[in-house]
């Protein structure tokens, strides 16, 4: 089943692009909670054991996340989301490719440098789940 219709099913959770959200007044919201249902998905299936993960969900997942739509809209949903993967074993940042890892790297950095400026306690809050990306990175942050 998951190689014909589940991997269907997979790919168009992570598709939330606004030329696949549904007509509605509230297009970000919607994107949103798309976009919170692929994070949920994921991380059952990543939380489950189950056997796809590494052969089907991992690949998608890795060129789903680097998408503009996501990286650069949710990162703070996007860096908890990796962070929580990274914690349960279900993601090893050394087994993904160096463009992933670099993107991610910068989306995180761009997210660090952004606290500098603000100081707020959401930046201290998020800081912790955010931090266990830093081995994802190719290179430590200066």
């Amino acid at each position: 089943m998951w190689v014909g219709p589940g991997l269907k099913f997979l790919q168009r959770t992570w598709d939330v692009s606004t030329s696949s959200t549904l007509m509605s007044d509230d297009g970000p919201n919607t994107r949103r909670s798309q976009l919170h249902f692929a994070l949920k998905l994921n991380g059952c299936l990543a939380d489950s054991g189950w056997g796809g993960w590494r052969m089907v969900a991992i690949p998608l997942l890795s060129k789903s996340v680097v998408k503009p739509d996501i990286l650069e809209k949710e990162p703070k949903l996007l860096l908890d989301f990796l962070a929580k993967l990274k914690r349960g074993k279900n993601i090893n940042p050394a087994e993904m490719d160096v463009v992933w890892r670099t993107r991610i790297e910068a989306c995180a950095l761009a997210r660090l440098a952004s606290w500098k400026e603000k100081g707020t306690v959401d930046s201290v809050s998020t800081l912790n789940p955010s931090y266990e990306i830093d081995l994802i990175f190719s290179r430590p942050p200066n």
